[in-house]
């Protein structure tokens, strides 16, 4: 795999156009001619795809997405009956689309006044920005003949109950589908050179000083690896939301219906979109995972800053050689240049991102009271910060496209400086026992410039006759690079680990999701207990055994059928040593009446729900159950199930159930997915909980009711199945 991985990097990407899927890039640069900021002006080429997810028209849109989304919620899980049908939630949807929205109408209503649809009265300017997209999505609702549901729409919200949820959508996506590849583009061509040049020797630098030598694919590296690290915090990230109302407490909700737990409610629906709950907020969210988010893509910004600037020493180097492009000029007088403006116009852009970014965290956070409106602004500065650092990266992307590696320049920046071999003399000396050898050495060589040959000599003086000294005689500084070249590919194989994790998806709890893994009984189907007690009632019928009602409330409790069966011969055999029952007996007379109790088992709510809603969102399932060979594939069947996961593991492919990990391992395995990556769902805290946490998977739990304070904890407790489809509808 590492061989694959390398030999992908190897190959030189293919070079970026930032106006390749732009529908107009003449009409781009026209408008750009004529507006004064820069992202806007200049650099609009390098950025413009942040228009889709950070400009006033995507604000508006998504503020549609939320207030419909919870509209929908209020009727799938609120405490009112909303008739709306899965056809009208479609048709709800659908407002919302791309392709439908109109965000100029918002600014209408907005703004300037709008003549009514159906009056054609004029209405004047509302001048509230929440309240022109609700009017707005009325309209629509209206003329889709959902009017009847217009009281449910911005419904006991405050307009930071919408504007929080938009931002975070909004970043969220703009992250995946700009910053990330802006950042991808970047750290593949770092990756490239890391390994097409691993091998390529090259002196180091310190403090402006020769030194130990290098290669030029582990520099390269360097700076890939320092993003790789960046990049990783991105996973962590977990963006929060905040859903209670004018100031955070659900104030009129809690008189009309007190009886319904609306921080449950508000917590779902939030996390219905991938965000974590802030459950003790005022009107605003308090801004804290944004302002995180912002400092991580700051760091972005500040590490391609400096691998900006050791590229552009390495072209001053010529060890780094610009690629003429033909017509193009380099400079308005001396024709020879071919200055990397490319470079530098992108630490510029850096550091502005960095100072917008420091100024936010306070901007955002900050408030008065309950709340004031001073973190609006920057939050409209969102694409002002995060524009500059895609179109930085962009811009560096273009730079990389642009160079090429010259090897022997590389090579020569290491004739006539035999000095730096200084390094592996005196440490030589001390192995071979010379507790002087670094001051010898200091003296033969500080502050000189040697050839290899008077290098030769130094160490011939320095060392006795050794093995070693053998070695150190045929070593050119070109040789002396350590492990430079394993490391320079070290780095592009983390960052391609890294790359297929962030190309799924950050900011949102789900998309570190690539499996669910399933328990049966009292989780996906209910009844187990009660058809288990009356199958055992009549094996112990058919057999004539002799087992106390005591005796039977103990064998309910036993783990696994295994043990069930054992204890159930035991305890018979115990009173009548005369007239044993073996397991066999018992076996039988199981076969003989298997699946005659099948009619107690019933589907979970939501079961079927859930699995659909995995399946569009590409997650892989997996079953992991006590239960046997022979009623395992009856009782999917009977409830729709045989077909719904990609993995099976029943109660006999393993010595040890849960909660022993290996039912999970083996099922992970199977799915070729780690731990991390995959969630248990389960109803049970010692034998699902357990056996998940000793993976460090995400775990569910399904209980209506309190946590056993002494029992493993789950990552997250759902009342039922339909509240965890709920989850991952959106």
């Amino acid at each position: 795999m590492s061989a694959e991985i390398l030999d992908q990097f190897n190959q030189r990407p293919e070079i970026f156009d930032p106006l390749a899927n732009h529908p107009d890039p003449e009409g781009l640069y026209l408008d750009s001619l004529r507006q004064s900021s820069l992202l806007a002006g200049r650099e609009k080429p390098f950025n413009w795809e942040l228009d889709n997810y950070l400009s006033e028209a995507a604000l508006h849109r998504y503020r549609a997405v939320v207030d419909i989304e919870a509209m929908i919620h209020l009727a799938e899980a609120g405490p009112y009956d909303i008739p709306m049908t899965d056809d009208g939630k479609a048709t709800l949807r659908s407002i919302y689309d791309p392709k439908n929205f109109q965000s100029d109408e918002v600014l209408r209503i907005d703004h300037l006044g709008h003549r009514h649809p159906e009056t054609s009265e004029w209405v004047k300017p509302l001048e509230h920005d929440v309240k022109a997209m609700e009017v707005y999505v009325g309209y629509k609702m209206d003329s889709a003949g959902l009017g009847k549901f217009k009281q449910w729409l911005h419904y006991a919200e405050t307009s930071e109950d919408t504007n929080n949820l938009a931002w975070n959508l909004m970043l969220r996506d703009a992250v995946n589908n700009v910053v990330v590849p802006s950042v991808t583009r970047v750290a593949d061509r770092l990756a490239h050179f890391s390994v097409s040049q691993a091998e390529t020797p090259l002196l180091g630098i310190t403090h402006a000083q020769n030194a130990s030598p290098q290669t030029v694919g582990k520099r390269f590296g360097k700076s890939l690896y320092g993003t790789t690290e960046v990049i990783k915090e991105l996973q962590a990230i977990k963006l929060t939301g905040k859903y209670g109302g004018a100031v955070g407490n659900h104030n009129p909700l809690v008189v009309l219906h007190p009886e319904f737990d609306w921080d449950e409610y508000s917590k779902d629906f939030v996390e219905s979109f991938g965000f974590e709950y802030s459950a003790v907020e005022d009107q605003r969210n308090n801004h804290l995972a944004v302002t995180n988010l912002l400092n991580t893509v700051g760091r972005v910004a500040l590490v391609t800053h400096q691998n900006v600037q050791n590229a552009w020493l390495n072209i001053r180097d010529n060890v780094l050689v610009q690629i003429p492009i033909e017509g193009t000029k380099g400079s308005s007088t001396m024709s020879h240049k071919i200055n990397p403006w490319r470079l530098e116009n992108s630490e510029a852009l850096f550091e502005q991102a960095r100072l917008l970014i420091h100024g936010a965290e306070s901007g955002l956070v900050e408030s008065r009271d309950e709340r004031d409106l001073s973190d609006h602004d920057w939050q409209r500065g969102y694409g002002d910060m995060l524009g500059r650092v895609v179109a930085g990266l962009n811009y560096v992307t273009c730079q990389l496209d642009l160079i090429r590696i010259d090897e022997d320049k590389a090579r020569a920046t290491l004739q006539g400086t035999a000095e730096v071999l200084s390094e592996l003399l005196q440490t030589a000396g001390r192995a071979l026992g010379d507790a002087d050898a670094y001051n010898g050495v200091t003296k033969a060589t500080q502050g000189k410039k040697l050839t290899l040959e008077e290098m030769r000599e130094v160490i011939r003086e320095a060392l006795p006759d050794s093995d070693l000294k053998t070695r150190l005689l045929e070593i050119s500084p070109e040789d002396y690079v350590g492990l430079a070249p394993k490391k320079a590919r070290e780095a592009a194989i983390g960052w391609h680990a890294c790359r297929t994790e962030i190309s799924k998806g950050v900011l949102d709890w789900r998309s570190g999701i690539d499996a669910v893994l399933f328990d049966l009984d009292d989780t996906l189907v209910f009844g187990d207990k009660q058809e288990l007690a009356a199958r055992m009632e009549a094996i112990g019928q058919d057999l004539q055994a002799d087992i106390t009602a005591d005796e039977f409330s103990a064998l309910m409790r036993t783990n696994g059928w295994s043990a069930t069966v054992e204890a159930f011969v035991k305890a018979h055999n115990s009173k009548h040593p005369d007239q044993t029952l073996t397991k066999d007996q018992f076996l039988d007379s199981n076969r003989k009446i298997s699946g005659s109790f099948d009619h107690m088992l019933t589907i979970a709510e939501g079961a079927h729900e859930l699995l659909d809603n995995l399946d569009r969102k590409g997650k892989k399932k997996a079953l992991v159950t006590a239960r046997g060979p022979s009623s395992l594939p009856r009782v999917l069947d009977l409830h729709d199930l045989s077909n719904r996961f990609d993995v099976t593991v029943h109660g006999l492919e393993t010595e040890f159930g849960k909660p022993h990990p290996h039912p999970i391992g083996l099922a992970l395995g199977r799915l070729g997915i780690s731990g991390k990556r995959a969630m248990m769902v389960g109803d049970h805290q010692l034998y699902d909980i357990v056996s998940a946490n000793a993976h460090g998977m995400m775990s569910v739990l399904v209980k209506d009711g309190e946590l056993d304070p002494m029992g493993a904890v789950p990552t997250m407790q759902v009342k039922n199945l339909q509240q965890l489809a709920r989850k991952f509808a959106r």
